[in-house]
This record gives C-alpha cells, structure tokens and sequence, in this order.
C-alpha cells in the first residue's frame, strides 16, 4: 500500500521490500546490508546455468460462462520470471524448493477460499479482505497473475464493504486455481524429473 515504506522505514526498520519479491530486488537491498566475504577476483562462478525460460501453458478447459469476461479468459500461464526466481531460490537452498513452494500454496488456499466463502456468508467485510489480500500475495509469490488480480478485487469489495459481485469472482477464482494447481504440479514435477 502507498506509504508502507516509509511507515515501516520510520518505525525503524533497516529496508523495505513489497511483495512479490523479484530476486534481483532482495539482491539489491542484501548487498546494501552485508558485506561480501569474497572479494571479487576469487568469487567462484556458478556451478548451474540459470533455468530455462518457463514457458507453461494449461489448456483451458473452462465450462463456457454467462460473461463476456470470463468466456474470454485466456489459458492460465505462470509467469515465467516468477517460477525462475523461485527456481534461483532454490539452487541455493534444496533441489525440491520449488516442490515445498508449490505444496504449501496448495495446502493453504482451500483455506483461505474457505475463509471468503465464510466471511461473504456472515457479511463480514474486514475478513472478506484479510483473506482475498493473503491469497493475492500467495498468488502473485508462485506467478499465477490472473488469479492474484481476482483477490484483489474481492479485497477491494472487502475493504469497501461491499458484497456485489463477490459470489461470481469467487467462481471465477476456483477456476482460475484448478489450472493454477495443475500448472504447479506440472512445474514442481518437470523440475523433479529434470
């Protein structure tokens, strides 16, 4: 949100990074707070060749829908800069990082769709916007753009207490995450097996 940064910087903390975090941005502010223990000359060069672009596409087996919106709506792509990161991560931590990623946005999200499904049911707007703001940067952490765009309308129609429109978004958004799941499934499987 306009003016976290300089809320958090003045609250005293040391640097700021929103979210979803690209790697070259966490780079950026680590090498502003930490000092190398290599000098350059004796840096040794990356054992791996960066990833492969990502370039995964699931069909889009949709059921046709009553709105233009949604019978337009293309096949759900994970953004490629995104799953690389998340793969660059894990060169530096485990093989299987991009699987732990993976099943933890798919433990979650029932969860958390659970909570919505709840909050428009008990008219409770602040819940309604905890939840779709949780989801949206869950979303937007594992590449699944279209997805995270959704909760950001429900989180919008949450904080302005408003309900109008939120049952078709919802089923929008558990369409959208089936090919979400089948599209990080493949992912986390290619990556095992490659």
């Amino acid at each position: 949100m306009q003016g976290d940064r300089e809320r958090c910087l003045a609250a005293g903390m040391d640097d700021y990074l929103a979210k979803p975090i690209k790697r070259e941005q966490l780079e950026e502010v680590l090498a502003r707070w930490i000092r190398p223990t290599q000098s350059a000359e004796t840096k040794a060069p990356p054992s791996e060749a960066p990833p492969p672009a990502l370039q995964l596409v699931v069909s889009n087996d949709r059921p046709a829908a009553s709105d233009a919106k949604s019978a337009a709506a293309p096949a759900v792509v994970l953004d490629a800069e995104t799953i690389a990161g998340i793969r660059a991560l894990g060169r530096s931590a485990s093989n299987d990082f991009l699987a732990r990623v993976v099943a933890r946005y798919v433990e979650d999200t029932p969860q958390l769709m659970e909570r919505m499904r709840a909050a428009m049911q008990s008219a409770d707007a602040a819940a309604l916007r905890l939840a779709a703001h949780t989801l949206k940067s869950s979303s937007a952490t594992v590449g699944a753009k279209a997805a995270a765009a959704l909760c950001k309308e429900l989180e919008t129609l949450g904080r302005n207490g408003s309900f109008e429109g939120a049952p078709e978004l919802m089923s929008q958004l558990e369409t959208e995450l089936t090919g979400v799941y089948a599209a990080l499934q493949a992912e986390a499987t290619r990556q095992a097996v490659g």
